[in-house]
């Protein structure tokens, strides 16, 4: 079924298996118990007004009352209930998209979410569901919309650069800085990491990402770029995991740029499944630090127009 847009034109949209659907909310009622259905009701009734742009880690006090009463019922009722409000969503997803809809290569992503989140759900695979956390809040912002899957990444439509970053990077970067937010710190797509998206963590994989990016930025002429932040940006990554240049090697060169944030300690990310990265840190040879990589409207559709096959 396809959703009118504001100026009366069809927007695509997309359909999960009946089958799939009726499986997954089976599963995810049965893990409700009946003295659940209140907070159940109430869970439900919050997550169907999320819309975006609010990030997708923020709820409501009403939401945070129902998720505590769901998790003293146990982990299967917390993660159960979760999963029927994200099967509502996902159901709704036409009347729930916005006016424009979405450039085909972001439907074809949400098709294949949505595959995968029902499956887990009618399998009653409950891992990473059953508690509070970054797993879940980000199937729930790609069944709400929140979030969009982007490949390799998944993206937060609406964010805005800090202006930090003018002052946390000495004064070669305070400049740059300045001048890239001389136009405003956004709107901007924003990246994240999902760790139940990671087929496509890859150098192909990254650059089909950022094609599907142009298109979302074809379609959405506000937004001025796209960036991401974190310790895979740090330039000095490459010299002890070269497999990992790849993140900076596409982009840099065709006019992204990164900005310095912060430098990490010995609780960083960037050494929970890498012991090479933890001994060259122990060494003193490596010190992760996080940067973020902003790559600008026009450059990046430029490239994607020289690029596209």
């Amino acid at each position: 079924m396809a959703k009118t847009g504001a100026m009366g034109q069809a927007a695509p949209t997309i359909a999960p298996a009946r089958k799939l659907l009726t499986a997954a909310r089976k599963a995810a009622t049965a893990a409700v118990p009946p003295e659940g259905v209140a907070a159940l009701a109430a869970l439900k009734n919050e997550v169907a007004a999320l819309r975006p742009p609010s990030h997708y880690q923020s709820f409501g006090p009403a939401i945070a009352i129902a998720q505590g009463v769901l998790l003293g019922l146990g982990p299967e009722a917390f993660a159960g209930a979760h999963a029927l409000a994200m099967i509502d969503a996902i159901e709704a997803f036409a009347a729930r998209q916005p006016a424009g809809g979405y450039p085909p290569s972001i439907l074809d992503r949400f098709a294949l979410s949505y595959d995968r989140i029902l499956a887990k759900i009618a399998a009653a695979d409950w891992d990473g569901y059953d508690r509070p956390g970054d797993l879940l809040w980000k199937d729930l912002g790609l069944a709400t919309q929140r979030l969009m899957p982007g490949g390799a990444r998944v993206i937060e439509p609406e964010a805005h650069l800090p202006r930090s970053l003018i002052w946390r990077g000495g004064a070669g970067q305070a400049i740059r800085a300045a001048r890239l937010l001389a136009g405003g710190t956004g709107p901007y797509l924003c990246l994240h990491t999902h760790a139940y998206e990671l087929e496509e963590f890859n150098p192909a994989g990254w650059e089909a990402t950022f094609h599907r990016i142009a298109d979302l930025l074809r379609q959405r002429p506000a937004l001025k770029g796209v960036f991401v932040g974190g310790w895979l940006y740090d330039p000095g990554l490459p010299a002890v995991t070269p497999r990992l240049g790849f993140h900076r090697a596409l982009t840099l060169p065709r006019g992204a740029a990164t900005y310095f944030y912060q430098r990490d300690g010995a609780d960083s990310l960037a050494f929970a499944k890498s012991e090479t990265r933890r001994q060259a840190f122990e060494e003193g040879r490596y010190t992760p630090e996080q940067h973020m990589l902003v790559w600008p409207r026009k450059p990046l559709l430029a490239w994607d127009a020289a690029t596209r096959t």
